[in-house]
């Protein structure tokens, strides 16, 4: 369940490079028993981390694609996804945290704002009830 979340997570900001070395888990101390994924990490391809545009559409991206076929294959992961939606994101919202955050060109702002906001929309029409 929480590894199908971070992939969900991976595949709205486009962070194609989770592999075996960047993800770990949380063991409880004296048992070596593992109670979680530990905290995500390691998402610095994301976003415009690796390219200098982001892609127009969700419906052409090859990582939220893949995302989705995998989901669409595997009917545990199909379940888990259409009861738990992405929550909406307010445009507001992510202009407070956007000026937060210093982005390398300002002029990108609106472009990460509707790359996100059709992400989530994105998804949730493909695996909501």
């Amino acid at each position: 369940l929480q590894y199908l979340e971070l992939m969900r997570f991976d595949a709205l900001i486009d962070n194609f490079d989770r592999h075996n070395e960047n993800y770990g888990f949380m063991r409880d101390r004296k048992t070596g028993k593992v109670v979680s994924l530990a905290p995500n990490f390691d998402d610095n391809l994301c976003l415009y981390g690796y390219q200098d545009k982001l892609p127009s559409s969700p419906k052409k991206d090859g990582f939220l694609n893949a995302f989705v076929a995998f989901v669409n294959s595997n009917e545990k992961a199909k379940a888990l996804f259409s009861d738990r939606r992405l929550p909406d994101v307010k445009i507001e919202d992510l202009k407070s945290i956007l000026q937060k955050i210093p982005l390398p060109c300002p002029n990108e702002e609106g472009e990460l704002i509707r790359f996100i906001v059709s992400r989530v929309q994105f998804l949730n029409s493909l695996f909501s009830k």
